[in-house]
């Protein structure tokens, strides 16, 4: 960062004036020259213009100069306020930041410090600490029903969402026929992987809906997102916890589901809770995967073992991952039982 009075020093050098001179030239006291010299006092739009007149050098670029100069000190004084509540909220959302920053909408700061002040540019407040009272930004107050959400992540999320939220479907959702739809998907796990996303939506697009997979950024119950756009089609993102197969299709089901029951205005951010309308989801997402009664006779048969998981699976008309997911989330299984048979998704 160029220093006004050190350019200054420069350009008398290069003129060959000396401080008595300059004074002399300007009409201003030479004790005033040494205190402009030495940075104790900046270059005023009178003095850069009688500057233009002695040295040939444009008053706006002095004056540009002490602007961009007290923007630099401005925001080298910045860095040192961020508080510690500041550097805490900016550590809930420093993975969201990042992936704004692969997509090119946040500068990559250095330091921390420069991240921070990245960050307040790109969500407009001066401090990381106001982003608690942005709330009503997202109108679904589904969304704050849930403590664990807190709302630096909720609104920076928000805003990724915002930004890749681009194919939207052209046509208004059809929620009734979705439902019809939701078992015509189940049998796409059966699909070559690279196809199943693209399966999808070639079906749900018809009816106004968009499946994207997204990163889940270490939330441990985070489902996903979905938009309700102005078309009154819907962007769905499901979050990818560690990509396994089973999760993925629970959690699009459960989305889908709070789609079906017209649960959604704008936005709905969707973690696994106890409200009404999560647990009625939830109950659906898996009654579709796995019929209710069904599962509950093959639980109280006991037997766990492959050949009977394998059976079990084809006649539900679903993969084996499906089976070993839900029995080890609810512990008939242990978390290291088939390795081989808990695929993962690599979209």
């Amino acid at each position: 960062m160029k220093k006004p009075h050190e350019v200054l020093k420069e350009e008398m050098k290069n003129q060959g004036l000396i401080q008595r001179e300059l004074a002399l030239r300007t009409g201003v006291s030479e004790k005033h020259i040494s205190t402009v010299l030495s940075g104790s006092k900046s270059i005023s739009p009178s003095f850069a213009k009688k500057l233009e007149y002695v040295l040939g050098i444009s008053a706006s670029y002095w004056l540009s100069l002490e602007s961009d100069y007290a923007l630099f000190k401005i925001e080298d004084a910045e860095k040192n306020s961020i508080s510690e509540e500041e550097y805490a909220i900016f550590d809930t959302i420093k993975e969201v930041i990042s992936e704004l920053e692969n997509l090119h909408q946040i500068s990559r700061g250095k330091t921390l410090e420069n991240k921070i002040l990245y960050t307040r540019k790109y969500l407009r407040v001066s401090s990381l600490c106001e982003l608690d009272g942005l709330k009503h930004i997202l109108t679904n107050q589904l969304l704050y029903k849930n403590k664990m959400l807190d709302a630096p992540y909720l609104y920076a999320f928000s805003k990724l969402i915002d930004v890749i939220n681009k194919k939207i479907p052209k046509c208004e959702c059809e929620e009734k026929r979705l439902i019809l739809k939701l078992f015509e998907i189940k049998s796409y796990m059966f699909h070559d992987e690279n196809q199943i996303l693209n399966d999808i939506n070639y079906l749900l697009n018809d009816i106004g809906i968009q499946v994207n997979v997204i990163k889940d950024f270490g939330r441990e119950n985070q489902i996903g997102m979905i938009v309700k756009n102005d078309n009154q089609s819907y962007s769905v993102f499901v979050s990818a916890k560690d990509n396994y197969a089973d999760i993925f299709w629970f959690k699009l089901f459960h989305l889908l589901s709070l789609i079906a029951f017209n649960k959604v205005e704008k936005y709905y951010f969707d973690y696994l809770n106890s409200s009404h309308d999560v647990v009625r989801a939830t109950s659906y997402a898996k009654n579709i995967l796995l019929n209710q009664f069904n599962y509950r006779d093959f639980i109280n048969e006991k037997d766990f073992s492959l050949k009977s998981i394998s059976s079990f699976s084809e006649f539900n008309n679903v993969c084996n991952f499906i089976v070993i997911g839900r029995l080890k989330e609810e512990g008939y299984l242990d978390k290291s039982a088939f390795p081989r048979e808990r695929i993962k998704y690599h979209f």
